[in-house]
This record gives C-alpha cells, sequence and structure tokens, in this order.
C-alpha cells in the first residue's frame, strides 16, 4: 500500500509535467503561426494587411514604422534613425520646432551616417541657424558619398562667401575636394574653383591628374587665369606626374615640350592637336617630332596646333622654329600667330618657312598668357595643299632692351 501512495505522487507530477510542455508546444505553433502570418500580411504590402500586421506582431518596430505608429516604433527600438526624422520632419511641419529639433538631432546620435547629419544641416538651413547648419553640414560633408552637389549647392545658397564654405564646410578630404572642385568649375561659382584645388592639390595623388588637367584647361580658357593654371601645371612637375621641365617665364621657361621629346597631352600648357578633317597628326619618338599630313580635302581655315604659353608682360620674345615639308611649298597659307590670350588681339604673324622661322612679338602691358597657333589658310588663287610638314623643334628666347631697340621690324 505505502508503495501504491508513493507511485501516486509522481504519476501526477509526470501528467501535470507533459500537460506543460503540451501548453508550452501549442502556445509556441500559435504564435509561430502568427508571426509567420503577420509576415504574410507585412510583405503583401496592402495598407491594410501591414496594419493588421501590426497589430498581431505589437513587437515588430518595423511593422509600426511602415504604419505610421512611429513613437511606438522608437519606443521598441530607439536606433531606427529614419523613424526620428519621420517624427521631426512631422514636428517641423505642425510648428512644433523644439520637438523637431530634438527627434533628429536623436536621429544623428543614434545614426552617424550621411543622411541623419545632413537632415538636421537642412532642418537648421531652414530656420537660419547659421552657427549648427554650418557644423552640421561639415559633419555631412564628412560622411557624404556619390553625387554631392546637393550638399555643395546648400552651402552656396547659405551664402556666397567662398572663404566661409572651404573653411566651415569643406573637410580636409581628397575625394570631397575633388568633387567640389569639379561642382565648381562646371557652375556660376568657377572663380572660386582654384582656391578650392589649392586645398586639394597637397592631398591628391596621381589618380587626381586627369581631372586637374581638366580645371587647367578650364582656367585657361575661361578666365585666363595664368597664375593659377600654371600653379597647378608646375605642381604635376615637381611631383614627377609629368615629365616636362617646369614653367617660370621670369627664368625664360615658357614654351613646353619644344623639342616633341613627349607625346602632347592635348591639355594644360602642351601642344593640343586640333582634330579637323583631312588633317592628321602623328608624333614620332625617334628622331622626334611632330608630323601633320593635309590630304587636300581640309577646311580653307584651320587651326592646325595649338600651345597657351605664360610670358611676362611688356616683354619682346623670339619664336624659332625648324621644320621640313614634303610637296608644301613656301607661300601655301601654312602661318604661326601669336594670341593675346585676354584680348585676343594677334601679337605677331609670319609665314612658315622651311627650315627655319622666327617670329617676333611683345606683349601687352598686362599680358601673361599668350596663345601660340600654327594655322592654314588658303591663300586666294590657289588650291587646297596636300602634302606633310613636320615640326623638328621650337624654342621661344625673350629679348633684351638691346634687341628691342634695335629691332624696328619684330614680326619677320
Amino acid at each position: 500500500m505505502q508503495e501504491n501512495s508513493e507511485r501516486a505522487p509522481t504519476g501526477h507530477l509526470r501528467l501535470l509535467s507533459s500537460i506543460a510542455i503540451a501548453l508550452v508546444c501549442v502556445t509556441a505553433a500559435y504564435y509561430s503561426l502568427r508571426l509567420g502570418y503577420a509576415e504574410y500580411l507585412f510583405r503583401s504590402g496592402r495598407p491594410e494587411s501591414m496594419a493588421r500586421a501590426a497589430t498581431l506582431s505589437p513587437l515588430e518596430a518595423d511593422y509600426q514604422v511602415r504604419t505610421e505608429r512611429l513613437d511606438r516604433a522608437v519606443r521598441l527600438n530607439p536606433y531606427l534613425s529614419g523613424a526620428w526624422i519621420e517624427l521631426g520632419m512631422r514636428a517641423e511641419a505642425a510648428g512644433d520646432f523644439s520637438r523637431a529639433e530634438a527627434a533628429l538631432r536623436e536621429a544623428t546620435r543614434v545614426d552617424r551616417t550621411f543622411d541623419p547629419r545632413w537632415t538636421l544641416a537642412n532642418y537648421y538651413f531652414r530656420r537660419q541657424n547659421w552657427d549648427e547648419f554650418w557644423k552640421w553640414i561639415r559633419a555631412a560633408a564628412d560622411m557624404s558619398y556619390g553625387d554631392r552637389s546637393a550638399l555643395f549647392g546648400l552651402c552656396w545658397r547659405a551664402t556666397r562667401d567662398p572663404e566661409i564654405i572651404l573653411a566651415r564646410a569643406i573637410p580636409p578630404d581628397r575625394h570631397v575636394l575633388s568633387a567640389y572642385v569639379s561642382y565648381l568649375a562646371h557652375s556660376e561659382h568657377f572663380q572660386a574653383a582654384p582656391a578650392a584645388a589649392f586645398h586639394w592639390l597637397p592631398l591628391a595623388t596621381k589618380e587626381d591628374v586627369p581631372a586637374l588637367l581638366e580645371l587647367c584647361d578650364l582656367l585657361l580658357q575661361k578666365t585666363p587665369a595664368t597664375p593659377e593654371a600654371l600653379r597647378i601645371w608646375n605642381a604635376f612637375i615637381e611631383r614627377g606626374w609629368l615629365p616636362y621641365q617646369r614653367l617660370d617665364p621670369a627664368g625664360g621657361a615658357s614654351l613646353t615640350n619644344g623639342a616633341f621629346r613627349i607625346s602632347p597631352l592635348s591639355h594644360g600648357f602642351d601642344w593640343r592637336l586640333p582634330s579637323a578633317p583631312g588633317v592628321r597628326t602623328v608624333w614620332a619618338q625617334s628622331p622626334p617630332g611632330l608630323s601633320i599630313a593635309l590630304d587636300g580635302h581640309q577646311e580653307e581655315r584651320t587651326d592646325l596646333l595649338v600651345e597657351w604659353m605664360p610670358v611676362l608682360a611688356s616683354s619682346a620674345y623670339e619664336l624659332s622654329t625648324l621644320a621640313r615639308a614634303e610637296d608644301i611649298a613656301s607661300g601655301s597659307g601654312l602661318r604661326w600667330r601669336i594670341v593675346d590670350a585676354v584680348s585676343g588681339a594677334v601679337l605677331g604673324e609670319a609665314e612658315l618657312e622651311v627650315p627655319t622661322t622666327k617670329l617676333r612679338f611683345e606683349t601687352f602691358s598686362q599680358g601673361s598668357l599668350v596663345k601660340l597657333v600654327l594655322s592654314y589658310r588658303r591663300a586666294p588663287g590657289t588650291i587646297l595643299i596636300a602634302g606633310r610638314l613636320t615640326l623638328s623643334s621650337l624654342a621661344l628666347e625673350r629679348l633684351d632692351r638691346q634687341h628691342r631697340s634695335d629691332d624696328k621690324h619684330p614680326n619677320r
């Protein structure tokens, strides 16, 4: 009897334990099915189904966000920066600026990526709180990526002072500065590009040369800004990124690649080879030279070769050319021309002679840049020429005062 009475409680405990386990399993199965069904409803994308999903799974923060229950969502998950941003935007629209600022700042606290910082900077821009704006636009720039033009544009809406933007909004980051210079170079704020480029140059690598060359070209063509373009060009050379001698007009170095030892870049201060129908230009390495072939179908007026040259103001120069020709006679329409970069005035012009041509010219009192152009102009009463011109070398010499006073005919 005693043995049976001891077994009875043990049997009851086992039964109760089995029932409890079954209940747990049933409950787990129920909630598993419930959550699965909620997920199914949520993924349907229908507003009524998503609302039902949020009810079935009230602890799922993402469901609360998608059903506009933002306060509940951030209570469930305080790190939902998107929900904080939306709460801030709604509070601002309702005129509750204190709550809006608090929500947006909380978004930046829990999420240190670009979007929260950018949103807060925009908020302070709208509130005209400039100290906070510059703080957060700089923070946004630190984390920026991709197309940054909207960020730079907002800075220029905040101020027209490029120094303020550089000091307060643009971090010393190679990629940000590269993007900013490109933005300036292709906008109405072009004049601010050189200063930004000089912040970029110390951080630049050889990979940045094409972009900086583009800026150099724009500076020569638009302004022309000789000192700025020259500083960029010489920086390439000093760092070994371009195989030339640095340019120094005061030291007598104004011509680049005069011996054609390097294939022309068609950028910066190197030779530019304009593309023209009927004209084919080929660089030869040995012996060095540049060959220009005309097939008789070229335009009656066409530029064949161009180079920008930094020079000294109120100075006289002599350009010497060594060339040879095949089937091109003297007086056929090939001419050297020196043009002032600012005014476009022709400072000197001479018919190209074989084997040597000399051209003297004098720069204006404010001139610091000239354009050297080899062009073809069909002479009246002649047919279009067909032949080959090979340039072996060019040299540019600055003349002293004695040469200038003795020379009564500078363009000979």
